[in-house]
C-alpha cells in the first residue's frame, strides 16, 4: 500500500484548498466552528477513521497509508494546517494517533471520535527510567475479575470522545509487570473525566484527565498485553512527537511568511524594516530554525511506520520533538521580534502561535527526559 508522488501530491493539494477554506471561516480559535470543520476534514478523507470500511482508515492522518506506505502525507497534512490552526491540526492529529493504536480491532463504529490516554504523571514509559515510572492506570485482578483504576493525564480529541483507548499495567505475581492496552466505550460505568479549563495553546482542542475508580474490564476490551502492548505504546509515543513536530513547524511557516510581508510593508527611519540589520538577523534565524525542522522531519519520512526501525523510530522522533522547543519556539518568537511591540497584540495573531509552540514544546513529553532517552539509545548504540 505504498503512497504515489501523485497521491500525495493531491491529499497535500486537498489539505492546501480545505485550509483555505478553514482560515476564511475564522477557525482559530473558536471550538464549534472547528468542530463543523472537522466534520468536513473527514469527508475529505483527511481524519482517520476506526472503521476499515472508511476512507479515511487509509488515507486519514496516521491511517494505514502512513503504517504501509509512507509517512510524508500525514506529515504535510498536520503542517499544512498547522499554518491556520495549531488547534485544529491538533484534533486531527488526536484522532489518528487512537486509530493507529485501535489498527483496525473493530471495536469502534465508523466516525467514532476517539481518545487515547497512556501519561501518568510520573515521566514518559520509555527506556530504563520510563519502565520504572509510576503507571498512570492499573489493571488490578481481584477475585477473578479484572479492574481498572487510575488516572490517565492529557487525553487529547477533536470534541467530547465516544470510545477511549488506554494503556494500564497489570502487576501479577506469577507473570511481573505487564503492559495493556485497552478500548473502552465512553458511557463504560467507572470512568470519570476531568475536562481540563481552557488553555493558552492549542484552545480549541478537547483536553481532559480520565479517572477510573473500579472499572470492571471484560477480558474482550484487552487489545494487546505484554511486549505487543508496550512496543504499540513506544511507537504511538514517537508518532505523537513527529506530529506535534509537524504542526510546529506550521506555525513557523506561517509566522515567518507573515513577518516578511509586515517587514517588506512598514518603514522606520526613512528605510523599510526589511533593510535594517537587526530584522535581517531575526528573520534569518527563522529562516535557519525552519530549515532545521524541516530537514528533521525528512530524514525517515518516506518509510512505512512498519519498516521504520523501533530504535530508529524513537531517535528521530526524540529529536523531532526536542526541535520544537530549540528551533520552533525561537523561530515564531523571532518572527514575533520583527513587528516589535505590535507583535503582541492578538490582532496579528503571533502571540496565539508563540502559545501553540509552547504548549507543543512540553506537552506528552518535557525535554529532559526526552534528552536522557536519546542518551540512552545512544549509550546502547556505542554497546553494540
Amino acid at each position: 500500500m505504498r503512497t504515489s508522488n501523485g497521491e500525495t501530491q493531491l491529499l497535500e493539494l486537498t489539505a492546501r484548498r480545505f485550509a483555505a477554506q478553514a482560515e476564511a471561516s475564522g477557525i482559530a480559535e473558536d471550538q464549534e466552528r472547528a468542530l463543523s470543520l472537522y466534520e468536513q476534514a473527514w469527508e475529505l478523507g483527511m481524519v482517520a477513521d476506526p472503521s476499515t470500511a472508511v476512507p479515511g482508515f487509509v488515507t486519514g492522518v496516521w491511517g494505514r497509508g502512513a503504517v504501509e506506505g509512507n509517512l510524508r502525507p500525514s506529515l504535510r497534512v498536520l503542517s499544512i494546517l498547522g499554518e491556520i490552526s495549531a488547534g485544529f491540526a491538533a484534533m486531527i492529529h488526536a484522532q489518528g494517533l487512537a486509530c493507529l493504536a485501535l489498527d483496525g480491532a473493530p471495536v469502534f463504529p465508523a466516525r467514532a471520535r476517539l481518545a487515547l490516554g497512556w501519561l501518568s504523571e510520573y515521566g514518559i514509559p520509555i527506556g530504563r527510567r520510563g519502565g520504572s515510572a509510576g503507571a498512570g492506570m492499573a489493571l488490578r485482578s481481584a477475585s477473578g475479575v479484572l479492574y481498572l483504576e487510575g488516572t490517565l493525564r492529557f487525553l487529547m480529541a477533536s470534541g467530547s470522545p465516544q470510545g477511549y483507548l488506554l494503556f494500564a499495567r497489570q502487576t501479577d505475581p506469577s507473570d511481573g509487570e505487564e503492559w495493556a492496552l485497552i478500548a473502552l466505550d465512553a458511557a463504560t460505568p467507572g470512568i470519570r473525566v476531568e475536562p481540563l479549563p481552557e488553555r493558552l495553546g492549542l484552545r480549541i482542542v478537547w483536553m481532559a484527565h480520565l479517572h477510573g475508580e473500579g472499572i470492571p474490564l471484560a477480558p474482550e476490551r484487552i487489545l494487546l498485553r505484554g511486549a505487543e502492548a508496550h512496543q504499540r505504546l513506544e511507537q504511538i509515543i514517537a508518532i505523537d512527537w513527529l506530529g506535534q513536530a509537524a504542526i510546529a513547524l506550521g506555525v513557523i511557516r506561517r509566522s515567518l511568511r507573515e513577518a516578511c510581508a509586515y517587514a517588506q510593508q512598514r518603514y522606520q527611519g526613512g528605510r523599510l524594516i526589511i533593510d535594517h540589520p537587526a530584522v535581517q538577523l531575526l528573520l534569518g534565524a527563522a529562516v535557519s530554525d525552519q530549515a532545521i525542522l524541516e530537514a528533521i522531519l525528512e530524514r525517515h519520512a518516506d518509510m512505512s511506520l512498519k519498516a521504520i526501525r523501533h530504535d530508529v523510530l524513537l531517535r528521530w522522533a526524540a529529536t523531532a520533538k526536542l526541535a520544537i522547543g530549540e528551533h520552533a519556539y525561537r523561530a515564531v518568537t523571532n518572527s514575533m521580534q520583527v513587528l516589535g511591540g505590535y507583535g503582541y497584540m492578538e490582532d496579528y495573531g503571533f502571540a496565539g502561535r508563540l502559545r501553540d509552540v509552547a504548549t507543543l514544546r512540553t506537552l506528552h513529553g518535557a525535554p529532559d527526559p526526552i534528552r536522557m532517552v536519546l542518551a540512552e539509545s545512544l549509550r546502547t548504540e556505542v554497546r553494540a
